[in-house]
């Protein structure tokens, strides 16, 4: 789902590219040829990563370029429940290799989403809501990640899923990962997720 167009001036604009078929696999992984929007000057590229696994990954680069973790929710214990949001200045290519890395013990099950914000040229979100529901301020476009074990879908408010899929975990586990945004937002904006598992929001 795209929203507005994808050229700078004063809006900041949101396109979702897409979402590769989740995976079982380690860390680290790579994605390749992932669809990161059209090049701008002013792209900056965010990925949200949907991760059930022991640990979390320590970082992700797109196309070479290091990402930034912005934002960040876990859920459970052992086999945990991530859902992250990483954000880079990317402003050429239109498809690029994001590779995860980290270390965990057993199989990783592993989803990302691709978005690019057009219209900024800062990384860095201006309100972030870490495993919580609220309000995000100051904001003209929202993305959230969150991925969860045994709870069932995501159901999202204020935000509209992209995309939403499920794994299985092993031992009768299974995984449900989502992601979501929203586009020309005004100011402060109520976001929400249920079964949320580890989840997270972030707003530029």
């Amino acid at each position: 789902m795209s929203f507005g167009a994808p050229f700078p001036g004063s809006a900041i604009n949101l396109v979702y590219n897409t979402s590769p078929a989740l995976v079982t696999t380690t860390l680290p992984v790579t994605f390749t040829g992932v669809s990161i929007g059209p090049a701008n000057a002013t792209r900056v590229v965010v990925i949200a990563t949907m991760i059930g696994a022991t640990s979390d990954t320590t970082g992700i680069t797109i196309g070479g370029i290091s990402a930034t973790k912005v934002a960040a929710g876990q859920s459970g214990s052992g086999v945990i429940s991530f859902g992250d949001l990483w954000a880079a200045v990317v402003p050429s290519g239109t498809s690029a290799n994001i590779v995860l890395s980290g270390s965990v013990v057993g199989s990783a099950r592993v989803g990302i989403s691709s978005y690019s914000i057009y219209g900024t040229q800062s990384a860095t979100p201006a309100s972030v809501l870490n495993g919580a529901n609220g309000n995000l301020i100051g904001i003209q476009v929202a993305i959230g990640s969150s991925c969860n074990e045994d709870a069932g879908a995501q159901s999202w408010s204020g935000v509209v899923s992209d995309f939403s899929s499920s794994i299985s975990g092993g031992a009768g586990h299974t995984f449900f990962m989502s992601s979501a945004s929203k586009g020309q937002v005004v100011s402060s904006f109520a976001v929400s997720v249920t079964n949320g598992g580890g989840f997270c929001f972030a707003g530029w």
